[in-house]
């Protein structure tokens, strides 16, 4: 039963990336340079802001001190996240 349920939690995450991966695929189409390299650039972009996003919450400035490994760590996380899934 638990085995099905996480089954299902993973079906429909892998879904939800790809429509994402699609979205942004289209998105970036219409950039004036290669597609790969504009999906690749547009989700640098975007896992920059988000992972600006998540830190901010926590922090007051994540881009200076030690906060700026948490910072990167998180997008980098999220870039690869997005790149690969």
């Amino acid at each position: 039963m638990v085995v099905g349920i996480m089954n299902d939690v993973v079906f429909y995450a892998r879904e939800g990336l790809g429509w994402i991966r699609t979205l942004h695929t289209k998105i970036a189409d219409f950039l004036p340079i290669d597609a790969q390299l504009s999906l690749t650039i547009l989700f640098l972009a975007l896992s920059l802001w988000i992972g600006h996003f998540i830190t901010k919450r926590y922090v007051t400035r994540p881009l200076s001190g030690s906060y700026i490994l948490w910072y990167i760590i998180i997008s980098l996380s999220i870039f690869l996240n997005l790149m690969y899934l």
